[in-house]
């Protein structure tokens, strides 16, 4: 269940259990974990480069620093240890490949990260090993002059390559959590305005640099230049040599996978297709073109590539522990398994869960799946028309569609209004979405909002068409605020319907529900007002029983709407009271 913690007024997702030590994926948690102690140093060191646009001096103030943090044996042992460890995985990940095919972010994070050595190799020996080895002088007026601006492209290169293979790892291994829809626009800021900080303070401190005389001597000797020189030499060739060995092993892998033992993978409404030995039904379907969905891009995170095991299961390898951890937290059956870490060994039928959502969308395209369905913080909002029964039985067809059409156009309008979007319109009622990723709290506002406004919308009607009807037109509005699913409905986006799914969706109808037997006109959880900052102490509370809720849900009943707002706006509101009334 969702719920929303009064003392921190987070939204805290209920989650399963977390496995004990026994059971972590430790591969998975070495490369995420090494690949954020390198992105971390990176950070702070192109933030140490931004500072030069204020002078050299304050490049070395904050270099000493940066260097209190990491140029002691922790430090050290950290990051060298995080280096070999990420440069390890990612090579025997791309070495044990059975495939080539793969997505666009896939293929440009793993070419960036390949040319990350080339570019650091002689970064590296003309600023630690020289500094090292032979005392040189590390602080950046000795540095910059070796470097500026004679391998001014060659550095912004390796800042731009390495700063954005590091985004796109950070954006592939959290994209699916609900709280990175939250950061997501100022996380993209930063992504463009740390290197480029970087690089103007690169250029500024360079031309200081050309522009004064030396700060202190070179302590280097002409031989020990040289021996830095062979230094770079000699590991270029053994650079070069690691390369040759990668794609002699990648091209024997691949060798093996087309002359070895194939099976036949046989997909429910698609046929059977031939794939070696060991590939992941994933890899396969990429290989013969077949849509399958992938949002974590075979990662064993996302649950979307999930396949119905139509033949034996007990043929084929047992789930990894990475595995039956994914497929526990989304509670499938045992025929069901992950087709990015099933690789069957035997022939097999499959049936591909979950489909590929619009078909004029690419499928493997980040951007168009989140388009097309996303986990986000929302305040739903639910509204019911009181009395319908009594309208339809006592208004002529035509004066209940007029009626119908009158109320819906006017309650989308109030919905519109307020930024939100109605996501299942029924007659007499409907269901609306209010969704704002950067601050949840804006979109219970909002919600709030437009339920006033509703409320506004039925005294006109009352007053205009109350001469035609049986009884007076009421509404009753219930609104929650947690995890909603918002996925697009359709076989096209030009064609599809933005709708709400899960627990919130439901827990708004209860309250709306509710309305009718506590005689109010709106009941909002008090969930929502904590995220919309309202006071509530002047609300009546109730304890609603909700199914399949453990606990009772406190919601607060609204009759007048002044009572939530300060006095300006009481007065505003009392003033467009008297407006309706001098109208009417």
């Amino acid at each position: 269940m969702t719920q929303i913690d009064s003392a921190t007024d987070d939204i805290d997702l209920a989650a399963p259990r977390r496995p004990g030590w026994r059971t972590i994926v430790w591969s998975r948690l070495l490369r995420l974990g090494s690949g954020l102690v390198l992105f971390t140093f990176l950070t702070m060191h192109l933030l140490n480069h931004a500072a030069g646009l204020f002078g050299i001096e304050v490049l070395d103030a904050i270099q000493t620093l940066r260097w209190e943090i990491w140029h002691n044996p922790i430090g050290l042992t950290l990051l060298y240890g995080s280096f070999a460890v990420h440069i390890g995985l990612a090579l025997f990940r791309i070495v044990t490949r059975r495939t080539l095919r793969m997505t666009r972010d896939e293929m440009t994070q793993i070419a960036l990260g390949l040319l990350i050595p080339v570019l650091l190799l002689q970064h590296i020996i003309a600023t630690r090993v020289a500094g090292t080895w032979f005392d040189g002088n590390s602080f950046y007026d000795n540095v910059l002059r070796a470097l500026w601006p004679g391998s001014f492209l060659w550095q912004s290169t390796l800042v731009l390559v390495s700063w954005f293979h590091g985004v796109i790892g950070i954006v592939l291994a959290f994209r699916h959590r609900p709280w990175f829809a939250r950061i997501r626009t100022a996380g993209a800021v930063l992504a463009i305005v740390v290197p480029t900080l970087a690089i103007a303070g690169f250029i500024a401190s360079g031309r200081e640099t050309a522009l004064r005389p030396p700060q202190s001597p070179p302590t280097m000797t002409a031989e020990q230049t040289e021996r830095v020189a062979e230094i770079r030499r000699k590991a270029q060739i053994g650079l070069g040599g690691i390369a040759a060995l990668l794609l002699a092993a990648l091209y024997l892998s691949l060798l093996r996978q087309k002359i070895g033992d194939k099976i036949t993978i046989t997909y429910r409404g698609r046929g059977p297709v031939r794939a070696p030995r060991g590939m992941s039904v994933l890899e396969t379907s990429r290989v013969h073109g077949i849509p399958h969905p992938s949002l974590c891009r075979g990662r064993g995170r996302c649950s979307t590539c999930r396949v119905q095991i139509l033949s034996d299961p007990e043929a084929l390898p047992p789930p990894s522990e990475a595995e039956r951890q994914v497929l526990d937290r989304v509670g499938s059956h045992a025929d069901v398994r992950l087709a990015c870490q099933l690789r069957p060994t035997s022939d097999v039928t499959v049936r591909i869960l979950l489909p590929v959502i619009g078909a004029a969308q690419d499928p493997e395209s980040r951007r168009d799946a989140e388009r097309w369905a996303a986990e986000r913080v929302a305040s739903i909002l639910s509204l019911d028309l009181r009395g319908f029964n009594v309208l339809a039985q006592s208004n002529l067809p035509y004066e209940l569609v007029a009626l119908v059409n009158r109320f819906g156009n006017e309650m989308r309008q109030a919905v519109k209004n307020h930024g939100g979007h109605v996501s299942t319109f029924y007659g007499d009622g409907l269901i609306a979405v209010f969704e704002n990723a950067e601050d949840p709290r804006a979109a219970a506002r909002q919600a709030i909002a437009a339920a006033r406004d509703m409320g506004r919308v039925l005294k006109i009607l009352n007053r205009d068409m109350g001469g035609a009807l049986p009884i007076p037109i009421r509404a009753g509005i219930g609104i929650h605020s947690g995890t909603t699913t918002l996925a697009r409905i359709g076989s096209t986006e030009r064609d599809s319907g933005l709708m709400a799914f899960g627990p919130t969706v439901s827990i708004a109808a209860r309250l709306q529900d509710a309305t009718k037997r506590l005689l109010t006109d709106c009941l909002i959880s008090a969930a929502t007002l904590r995220l919309a900052r309202i006071d509530t102490a002047r609300l009546a509370v109730h304890e609603i029983e909700i199914e399949n809720m453990d606990d009772v849900l406190r919601a607060h009943a609204v009759d007048d709407w002044r009572v939530l707002r300060g006095g300006e706006q009481e007065e505003q509101d009392a003033h467009g009271d008297r407006e309706e009334t001098e109208r009417a």
